[in-house]
């Protein structure tokens, strides 16, 4: 009988109170004690492994609940494993990948942190995508990746090595969120099987990068179709985190389109999803989207709400991205409602939380260009504006997004605006709405620009210029653009 033995039961689980642990440990001989500590991890390795490729069906939620009953079993072995048996602590690490991401466990990081710094940029002979995902699994739990910086450049050159399918079929998602789409363009070679597996759930995320790729070049049309497409493959398999990723998509496309009760149906049904998984990361991600949309349709309390859960599950989760992406939010908020300094304060936090070295962390620097941009724009800085500007459309250009050069042509409308040449501020507008495929319906920030022109022109000089940006190609498009950032 338990309550007759030094044993208690919680949870039908077997549980020994800890100054009893602490004794007996004590009274083990150290060789049995390895042996005991060793028994230990192979076994949680094993449910580790047995788990992970539910995690990506159907029954992904009876597997997050069981590993989150044995998880403290899980983080002692990974920690004993870490200093005593790396080969066995870099399989734990990749096995639990998916489920740390999906629970947003933010120990997770700081384990993996250890055992990269003690691997060094060199990973052990087999092991190479364990110590990919162990790297990546430290780095995006990191405000400062410079420790990592060796490693991180190891990864890149594990990266171009590739020839075949992870092992761990979500190491296709941290690839990406590292190194972001190819720069030419074309999504791994018109052979995206090759390097994303035959499985069900490797396959939806086949039209789910094309999707991303899409929007990359501002065919929403192409997108929506990807997108759908993907969120009907994830759908079959009943795998929730992909569904959520897809429709986090597809809401902002209903969004463009003036479908504002689409869009917002679409992001509760993602939220509903990642707060069923317990994805406190991805819900804080669904939230700063949907207070972005919120923002640029004009519901700005409302999108302050939304900025301001999302920064809290952020810092609960310890994901420096998410903190970053909902901070820049309500400096965002701050800036069209006059409150500059509040605004350059929460920009200058962004910029602390979002170091370079990661795609995801890059973007998120780009949009905090484009905003400084516009912040020195209404504080009268045209040339400060310029400079912003100037760096996110580099950025556009290096990788050939077409979506962030139509931002960085909607921003420099203002500084056209400002500068005295409304006709060209209109012509800006036309052919940022061109590059991203849809016209910026109802943006603050495209309102008060666009008013400022027509103020200026005249409603009938205004749509003159506006319709001549609209028509113009991708290459003229640019040439207008560099034409106010060479001013």
């Amino acid at each position: 009988m338990a309550d007759k033995s030094l044993l208690t039961t919680t949870d039908n689980r077997y549980r020994m109170l800890d100054t009893i642990r602490a004794f007996c440990t004590t009274h083990l001989d150290p060789d049995h004690t390895h042996h005991l500590h060793h028994t230990h991890a192979t076994y949680y390795l094993h449910l580790a492994q047995t788990a992970d490729p539910h995690l990506r069906t159907t029954h992904q939620l009876h597997w997050l609940t069981q590993l989150d009953t044995d998880y403290p079993n899980l983080h002692t072995a990974l920690r004993w494993t870490i200093d005593h048996n790396t080969t066995l602590a870099l399989q734990l690490i990749s096995a639990l990948s998916m489920y740390w991401w999906l629970r947003g466990r933010s120990d997770s990081s700081t384990l993996s942190y250890q055992l990269a710094l003690k691997l060094g940029s060199e990973p052990p002979e087999g092991l190479e995508e364990e110590y990919v995902l162990c790297v990546l699994n430290a780095a995006f739990g990191m405000a400062d990746h410079e420790p990592l910086r060796a490693q991180l450049a190891t990864l890149d050159r594990l990266a171009k090595a590739r020839t075949g399918p992870p092992a761990q079929p979500f190491l296709t998602m941290f690839w990406a969120l590292r190194s972001g789409p190819p720069d030419d363009g074309e999504l791994l070679s018109g052979q995206p099987e090759k390097l994303l597996g035959a499985d069900p759930w490797s396959q939806a995320m086949v039209p789910l990068s094309e999707g991303f790729m899409a929007v990359f070049q501002g065919d929403l049309i192409e997108a929506e179709r990807r997108f759908t497409a993907a969120l009907r493959q994830f759908r079959a398999i009943g795998e929730r985190w992909g569904m959520s990723q897809v429709i986090g998509e597809l809401a902002p496309i209903a969004g463009q389109r003036g479908d504002r009760e689409r869009a917002l149906a679409l992001f509760d049904e993602g939220i509903e999803l990642t707060t069923e998984l317990g994805a406190t990361e991805e819900t804080a991600d669904l939230l700063a989207r949907r207070g972005g949309y919120r923002m640029r349709t004009g519901d700005l309390d409302g999108a302050e709400q939304d900025y301001q859960r999302s920064a809290e599950l952020a810092g609960r989760a310890g994901a420096p991205t998410q903190l970053g992406t909902a901070h820049l939010g309500l400096g965002d908020l701050a800036r069209l409602r006059g409150e500059l300094t509040e605004a350059r304060a929460l920009y200058t936090r962004v910029a602390d939380e979002c170091p370079p070295g990661l795609f995801n962390t890059d973007l998120v620097r780009v949009y905090l260009w484009i905003s400084l941009g516009r912040l020195a724009e209404v504080e009268g800085e045209p040339a400060e504006a310029r400079r912003w500007l100037r760096q996110a459309a580099d950025f556009a250009a290096g990788k050939d997004f077409l979506d962030l050069h139509a931002v960085v042509l909607l921003a420099l409308a203002g500084v056209a605006v400002a500068g005295g040449d409304p006709a060209r501020a209109a012509r800006l507008l036309g052919a940022g709405d061109a590059l991203s495929g849809a016209p910026s319906i109802a943006d603050p920030d495209v309102t008060r620009v666009s008013d400022l022109a027509r103020t200026h022109l005249g409603d009938a000089a205004f749509d003159a210029a506006y319709a001549e940006g609209l028509a113009l190609n991708r290459a003229e498009a640019l040439a207008l653009a560099d034409s106010v950032l060479g001013g």
